[in-house]
C-alpha cells in the first residue's frame, strides 16, 4: 500500500506574519492506494467530528487533502502526525 495523500480539517484560524488569516489543521488520517490501483481511506480512530468548528450550523464536515510527504513511499501503517506548532504555522501543507 502507498500513502499519497493526509486527511485534514480546519480547526482554527491564525494570522502570519505578513497579516493574512490562514487556517490551522489537524490531521485526521490518511489515504492511498493498493497495488491493484484501489483506493483506501484510513482515519484516525481518535478523531470526533463533533469537535470540529461549524460556523454554518452544518450537517457535514469538510476534509481537505494534502499530498502526502512521504509521497508513493510504502508504509507498513499510517503514522499519525501533530497538527503544526502555533508559533511556527506552515501555510502551503500543514504537515511539511
Amino acid at each position: 500500500m502507498k500513502t499519497t495523500h493526509d486527511l485534514c480539517v480546519a480547526t482554527s484560524k491564525y494570522t502570519d506574519k505578513n497579516g493574512q488569516e490562514r487556517n490551522k489543521y489537524e490531521n485526521i488520517g490518511k489515504m492511498g492506494t493498493r497495488d491493484d490501483g484501489s483506493v483506501w481511506i484510513n482515519f484516525k480512530r481518535t478523531f470526533n467530528p463533533a469537535g470540529v468548528p461549524n460556523p454554518a450550523d452544518s450537517d457535514t464536515v469538510w476534509a481537505s487533502v494534502f499530498e502526502a510527504k512521504n509521497n508513493g513511499q510504502q508504509q507498513q501503517a499510517p503514522q499519525q502526525q501533530q497538527a503544526p506548532n502555533p508559533n511556527f504555522p506552515h501555510e502551503d501543507h500543514p504537515f511539511n
